[in-house]
């Protein structure tokens, strides 16, 4: 028999929880109340039975997210399910962070969705407590098996859920991820990992098979594995599992995402060439667009229209755009009308290939957009998204037009957008570098650091970095650096402050590091330097023999 704890301060919402099924004839002897999570807690520890928690997420002395951690920290496995009043992903995601089984609004508490929920959480308890290696860290057994450090005999003492002969791994990759990351508060990308992945375990301990292994905030290794009767529909298997993590990731993240697969393999050490295969695959997304599954299959098809086409004219399209003058230096200036001009130009070549299959012409133009994608990829990969300013299969936006004139109108109108979006970033990045530039001189006598810039501004610090260094042609470093500097001389020349105070208000906090670097850049020491301008030392005498030392 179970025992069941109900916790939530709403007496009428736990005699609702209490009365909408009669428990007792789902195993369960007895159903327990707390108004709290203090109280839920003491009542958890002194019984040690208890099978399933329900419990609210706000409430008050100790809200349903600590009762979980402090049961967690306890060591306690209980299974949980929160319930909420509030539809907020915020709540949802830190509750699944901490691995609860599932979660009820309470605006939706039918009684056959609560029973499939405690039932399943159930089920989820029992293998938990029937694993032999439960104690095992899981996400190092599956490293282990990805570096090919793993035999078939360590599989089957293990307590992953790979029971069959027959291995494909896939390739989760988030789509617009920038959108997604931006959800999570101080870029919290662990919380985003472990919601996702925490996501994704639920549904594999329910249909017992699978294991996750996040590979980036991005993107996460999946393996499976098939027992021979499944040899014959092995697809129609993944597009079920594939359709499931989706809606799992949909409702419970609003995060939608992007599946590469591998082939099959029965073996085991070709976990790590399975998951590389996954991975590239994953990427062709950028031809045929996000919220798919991508088989190997179609990647090979892809293969063979490329090797159908002619190498020569790709070769021209090359030499054409690159040249002096031509159209990729036009995209660097953002000269709209000279762009548009060559673009013209490298339409033209075309009528040379002796192309005779439409198809061919259809790759040809395809080839063209790809070109300068890639070309802005290479300096913008970060805000390829916004440049673009939708989410485009470029394969199928080509192929939907019916002639080459329709093509080519296209292909123009798209690079007029983007040298118009290049733009609007350029004058987005300029303005954060003069926002930069003021937060450091109004701030360099503090802890002046690239992340707390680059915090104060909205960009990331490695898009910032590169930025930064591009627009004032000094690293970040440097630049604080000469500030502090050229302050510390106005400070020396100007007032009767000691070098420890002068070091001390431009952000040294010490005066053997400050020295240091002021000899190094001016090429006298600070004492000397004051004593030169109290001396009343011709500047230009001074400059030459601060040039001399």
């Amino acid at each position: 028999m179970y025992k069941m704890l109900l916790v939530e301060d709403e007496p009428i919402v736990r005699l609702a929880l209490k009365s909408l099924i009669d428990w007792n004839n789902y195993g369960f002897d007895e159903v327990l109340e707390a108004s709290n999570g203090k109280k839920a807690l003491e009542i958890i520890k002194a019984r040690g039975d208890v099978d399933i928690v329900i419990t609210d997420i706000n409430m008050p002395v100790m809200n349903g997210i600590e009762l979980i951690e402090e049961s967690r920290r306890l060591g306690i496995n209980t299974e949980f399910l929160v319930l909420s009043a509030y539809d907020d992903y915020t709540l949802v995601r830190s509750a699944f962070k901490l691995g609860i089984n599932d979660y009820i609004l309470k605006t939706e508490m039918e009684p056959d969705k609560i029973l499939k929920m405690v039932m399943t959480a159930l089920e989820d308890e029992k293998r938990k407590k029937g694993s032999k290696n439960h104690s095992v860290n899981r996400n190092e057994l599956v490293r282990k098996l990805i570096a090919g450090d793993f035999t078939e005999k360590d599989l089957e003492n293990s307590a992953l859920r790979l029971k069959g002969e027959n291995y494909i791994c896939c390739s989760l990759l988030i789509d617009s991820f920038q959108i997604v990351k931006k959800r999570y508060e101080d870029n919290d990308l662990k919380e985003l990992m472990s919601s996702v992945t925490n996501a994704v375990i639920q549904l594999f301990e329910v249909v017992n098979m699978g294991e996750i292994l996040p590979m980036s905030p991005e993107e996460y290794g999946i393996i499976l594995a098939f027992d021979n009767s499944y040899v014959n529909c092995l697809k129609e298997k993944l597009s079920d599992i594939s359709n499931k993590i989706r809606n799992a990731l949909l409702n419970f993240l609003n995060i939608e995402v992007t599946i590469g697969i591998s082939e099959v393999s029965s073996d085991i050490t070709k976990i790590s060439s399975l998951i590389d295969e996954a991975q590239k695959n994953a990427r062709f997304r950028f031809i045929y667009g996000k919220g798919k599954n991508i088989y190997p299959e179609n990647v090979e098809e892809l293969n063979k229209i490329k090797k159908n086409k002619n190498y020569n004219i790709t070769q021209q399209i090359v030499i054409e755009m690159s040249k002096e003058n031509g159209l990729l230096e036009a995209l660097d200036r953002l000269d709209e009308e000279k762009c548009l001009e060559e673009m013209k130009r490298v339409f033209q070549l075309n009528e040379l290939s002796g192309a005779r299959e439409i198809e061919s012409f259809y790759i040809y133009y395809l080839e063209i957009v790809l070109m300068v994608i890639y070309y802005i990829i290479k300096d913008e990969g970060d805000n390829l998204e916004a440049i673009i300013e939708e989410d485009l299969d470029f394969y199928s936006e080509v192929r939907k037009f019916d002639t080459k004139l329709e093509i080519e109108e296209w292909i123009l109108m798209l690079l007029t957008r983007v040298i118009n979006s290049l733009r609007k970033i350029n004058q987005r990045e300029n303005a954060a570098i003069k926002k930069a530039k003021d937060f450091i001189h109004n701030n360099y006598g503090d802890r002046v650091t690239l992340d707390l810039v680059s915090k104060s501004i909205g960009f990331s610090k490695a898009y910032f970095s590169k930025i930064f260094t591009e627009e004032t042609g000094y690293n970040f470093t440097t630049y604080v650096t000469n500030i502090r500097i050229e302050k510390a001389k106005e400070f020396l020349a100007k007032t009767d402050m000691k070098i420890y105070e002068i070091c001390d208000k431009i952000g040294y906090p010490n005066i053997e590091h400050f020295s240091r670097t002021f000899k190094k850049l001016v090429g006298i020491s600070p004492m000397q330097y004051k004593n030169d301008r109290m001396r009343g030392v011709p500047s230009e005498w001074r400059k030459n023999n601060e040039r001399n030392i």
